[in-house]
């Protein structure tokens, strides 16, 4: 397949989708061009402009394809400008994937014609059977991180569905930003933020270890935050 990015042609290859119940993701694998090979090749304050200035001309080999889902179109824009505006900057590559713009692709049944191109974040989700060796309270920790960095940036994610949550190399992933929004001045971000965690560990207690002990509550959790996220802001 061959997309545009920006003012680049960009020639890929489809690859096994790894993450299940998520038919609208694209993985594809990058076909090297002249211009990979020519711009290594370049100057080290050269190249670094260029990569400021065109970030799409350094894409990594594997990238993500997502694609706006057909009745959902609203959230597809929602996410896209909360990428694209800057208001997750300080978590790509961290709690979220890297974006690198947004393409025309073909239209399916279910999908539409853009497409948001994302770094492939990999792990597995908080879904999946191999996910639920997780003890509760570390669960926990790595949420309240990540939804207190999301917290920080002044956003709260109201999508909760564990298949949007990746675990990658002990920290959990936000794949889904649809029903995002920036945080309203004067928010309590500290019971945003403790809620958030604990109805995301809750849903993961109630699949993989309904047996186990509970959650702790949202006070709990909200103690468990860092004083800044818990002035309001």
């Amino acid at each position: 397949m061959t997309f545009r990015l920006g003012l680049r042609a960009v020639s890929a290859v489809r690859t096994e989708s790894r993450m299940v119940g998520l038919p609208n993701l694209v993985f594809v694998r990058l076909v090297p061009s002249l211009l990979d090979q020519l711009l290594p090749q370049l100057p080290g304050p050269m190249l670094g402009a260029l990569r400021w200035l065109f970030p799409g001309l350094f894409l990594p080999a594997h990238l993500v394809l997502k694609r706006e889902k057909r009745g959902m179109e609203e959230e597809f824009v929602t996410e896209r400008d909360l990428y694209r505006r800057g208001a997750l900057s300080s978590v790509q590559g961290t709690h979220t994937p890297v974006f690198y713009g947004e393409v025309r692709c073909p239209e399916t049944e279910t999908t539409g014609g853009r497409a948001l191109v994302l770094s492939d974040v990999g792990g597995i989700s908080l879904e999946e059977a191999a996910a639920g060796g997780l003890k509760i309270p570390r669960l926990e920790a790595m949420l309240l991180e990540s939804f207190g960095a999301l917290a920080a940036a002044g956003v709260s994610n109201l999508d909760y569905r564990l298949q949007n949550y990746r675990l990658v190399n002990d920290r959990v992933v936000f794949l889904e930003f649809g029903r995002a929004s920036i945080v309203p001045p004067g928010s309590d971000v500290g019971i945003v933020v403790a809620r958030s965690v604990s109805r995301v560990a809750l849903l993961y207690h109630c699949i993989h270890d309904p047996g186990g002990p509970t959650p702790r509550s949202v006070a709990e959790l909200e103690l468990a935050l860092p004083v800044a996220l818990r002035t309001p802001v």
